[in-house]
């Protein structure tokens, strides 16, 4: 499956008639994200299984304060289902960005929350921790090893119990910050750099994937831009995230026909999470090396 465009959009925005943009961003989020609204699940679902509707969880969080500024879905297999499918939506909290001091330069980042979705019996309702990093407008995933995660089954609980438990889990995510400080504190050798850089490789690449992808890990460090050039930690974390999701990487194959290639970029809500979670893992694990 293929992720559908992502939408970008701010409550900030007003509209002709002086009043903010709620109306707007419902109308984009119902265009590019219907799912958002559903109420109810496929056919198929049991008696027992149970909707957590994700407008109502937007809304909640609306009232302390986090908004959303991403939503896309997967694309469904029917028009049937296109209201039940897979669905992400990302959120900021403007008074936390304040308190962190956030102004937009391009060394800022700003901790988010990423909820995902369903109502077709395939994905529990979860809340993740997550990062947006202004230089390369780029949202990544903490994983759920240092920050939890919030993951409910579709059944024996109700709306409000799921709305109390993200409101509890926003407020823990501002402790984000910290670990973001400790990785730009830390500077790799060359020799650590390409040892993360393949442990990134076999996160993007395992199994199967690995013998038709299968070249020098070292050219996952590429960098894209003069502000990651610098050896840290946190550098070298953003531009492996980078490479690996974006893709547009060259590189010379070890065998078969054609010796060039290019590295592709990661479309599914799935794999974009997992690749996330695993490599800040990853580079929370090296960074206890230097504890």
């Amino acid at each position: 499956m293929s992720d559908i465009p992502t939408t970008f959009y701010s409550p900030d925005t007003d509209t002709n008639d002086g009043t903010q943009s709620s109306l707007i961003n419902e109308i984009v989020m119902r265009t590019n994200a219907p799912a958002v609204f559903c109420k109810d699940p496929v056919p198929s679902a049991s008696d027992k299984y149970q909707v957590y509707n994700t407008w109502e969880v937007i809304q909640a969080l609306g009232k302390k304060g986090w908004y959303p500024v991403e939503a896309n879905q997967v694309q469904a297999r029917s028009e049937a289902r296109n209201n039940q499918v897979r669905h992400l939506v990302r959120f900021r909290n403007d008074e936390l960005e304040k308190s962190l001091g956030v102004t937009g330069d391009k060394d800022d980042c700003v901790p988010e929350l990423v909820l995902l979705n369903s109502h077709d019996r395939t994905t529990p309702f979860v809340i993740h921790g997550g990062v947006f990093r202004f230089v390369c407008s780029n949202g990544m995933i903490v994983s759920d090893e240092e920050f939890g995660s919030i993951k409910v089954r579709h059944i024996g609980h109700s709306l409000e119990e799921i709305i109390e438990a993200t409101e509890v889990f926003a407020e823990n995510i501002t402790n984000l910050a910290g670990s973001i400080d400790e990785m730009k504190n830390i500077t790799l050798n060359r020799k650590a750099q390409l040892e993360f850089a393949q442990t990134a490789q076999e996160i993007r690449y395992p199994n199967k994937e690995k013998k038709d992808m299968s070249f020098e890990s070292d050219v996952l460090l590429w960098v894209r831009r003069e502000a990651d050039k610098e050896p840290t930690l946190w550098n070298t974390f953003n531009t492996l995230q980078e490479n690996l999701l974006q893709g547009g990487v060259a590189f010379e194959r070890s065998s078969g026909k054609h010796k060039t290639g290019f590295t592709r970029e990661v479309k599914s809500i799935d794999q974009t999470l997992r690749i996330n979670k695993e490599l800040w893992q990853a580079a929370r694990d090296l960074s206890k090396n230097f504890a």
